[in-house]
């Protein structure tokens, strides 16, 4: 049995659509979207002020491993894309218990 994991999202609010866009693509039709999020990601600073401009999102949703992994492959591939530089990360993570 293909367990249940976690996929978390960190991206920057102006690309929010096209990953939401992603997700409803492939079927996830679970997921919730934090948005106006301030933090900084490498050389990436979003922190909503005039010196650093911009907000982020933390997107979160838990499918199989399988269908996480086919999603991370779809959004590499926009990201690829972008003819802009992006504030983006994702992880899987392992969900020890869940409740449903």
């Amino acid at each position: 049995m293909n367990e249940l994991k976690l996929l978390l999202i960190f991206c920057s609010s102006s690309i929010v659509e096209e990953v939401m866009g992603i997700l409803d693509k492939k079927r996830v039709n679970c997921y919730m979207n934090i948005s106006d999020v301030r933090g900084v990601s490498g050389d990436m600073r979003r922190l909503g002020t005039n010196l650093f401009p911009g907000t982020a999102d933390i997107i979160l949703t838990a499918d199989t491993e399988d269908k996480l992994e086919e999603v991370i492959k779809d959004l590499e591939g926009f990201i690829g894309r972008c003819d802009f530089k992006v504030c983006f990360k994702a992880m899987i993570l392992r969900i020890k218990k869940a409740y449903l």
